[in-house]
């Protein structure tokens, strides 16, 4: 008897978790606003969702793909790129990408074939670009195909890839090197020698390309801040920052084009002289993820115990906390619409 009993009350359970994650999504966030939050999940436990958040009245709504599509995301949700009215959501542990109607989050495709998945980038010639962890190379995705079309060798772990001028360019977290591939013809052009273990790259306002590269473990070379010139193709200067310092997620304001990294709080860069400014503010935790909202707030979230939901904190441009919410698991970026 007790153990039907139990079994009754997990169904209900069971039925009341399904009812809740089915239920549709305020009408106000279904259109353009709202700031979307990639919540990465744990790695295998398929815990991974699509999060939106509405700052004007403080209120977040998670599984939000789940709620429009009735299926769950997929192993962990890496990046997303929004391009035109599409947002290209990067699975990683999945191997696929999901293409989602930009204001419906209704799925449109996916593309399926990748090893790793890490960042997605638009060609503008009909093609999208995907690093990968293992794939030695960049995926080619055909648009209108919706599949992987090529692959471009590089050897090693490609990461962050950006396209500027004529050339797309390819950061690699096993080589201190930038590549610099043709989409015109799909093959690598050229590499500039950079650092190692490039965690960010940002494009300036002048067109200059900013590359943030991280201490290597165990070596005493500091961490860099790299310029790149897109016009010739080549380091136009570099910063080592101190001994004890440790930069990371570096990202640009698009409302004023200014630049800001992570290093114990929230710092800014000083023009592009590349020397850094005093702290906007602090953080008395280990961040996880940041972004920059252009109507003006700072958003950074701190993943805790890797298990449990994320906080996500929000600062305006003074550096004071406006409030916090709870997010989901491993929160580790945003998106600003």
């Amino acid at each position: 008897m007790r153990g039907r009993l139990i079994l009754i009350l997990f169904l209900i359970g069971l039925l009341a978790s399904c009812k809740d994650d089915e239920q549709p999504l305020p009408a106000e966030l279904s259109s353009s606003n709202g700031v979307l939050i990639i919540n990465e999940g744990t790695f295998q436990w398929g815990n991974a969702t699509l999060g939106l958040y509405d700052s004007d009245s403080n209120s977040y709504t998670d599984q939000v793909f789940k709620r429009v599509n009735k299926v769950p995301i997929g192993d962990v949700f890496f990046s997303v790129t929004q391009m035109d009215d599409e947002l290209w959501c990067v699975i990683n542990n999945s191997g696929k990408i999901r293409v989602l109607d930009a204001q419906t989050f209704k799925q449109k495709f996916e593309v399926d074939g990748f090893i790793s998945p890490r960042y997605a980038c638009d060609g503008q010639n009909g093609k999208v670009y995907v690093t990968d962890l293992y794939a030695n190379g960049v995926y080619v995705v055909d648009k209108v195909g919706q599949k992987i079309e090529s692959k471009i060798s590089i050897t090693g772990w490609t990461e962050h890839i950006m396209l500027a001028g004529e050339r797309l360019y390819v950061t690699n977290q096993e080589r201190p090197f930038l590549f610099l591939v043709d989409p015109a013809n799909n093959t690598v052009t050229d590499s500039l020698e950079i650092a190692d273990f490039p965690n960010s790259m940002v494009r300036a306002n002048n067109a200059t390309i900013l590359v943030l590269c991280e201490q290597k473990l165990g070596s005493t070379a500091p961490s860099e801040m790299i310029l790149i010139d897109p016009k010739a193709r080549q380091v136009s200067d570099r910063y080592a920052f101190g001994a004890n310092e440790n930069p990371v997620m570096m990202r640009k304001d698009e409302s004023t084009g200014m630049v800001f990294y992570l290093d114990s709080g929230i710092r800014v860069l000083n023009g592009f002289d590349l020397r850094p400014l005093s702290k906007v503010a602090d953080l008395s935790y280990l961040p996880y993820g940041f972004g920059i909202d252009p109507k003006g707030d700072f958003y950074v979230s701190d993943a805790g115990n890797f298990v449990d939901p994320s906080v996500v904190h929000r600062y305006d441009r003074s550096g004071k906390e406006v409030n916090s919410f709870t997010a989901g698991v491993n929160s580790n970026g945003f998106v600003f619409r």
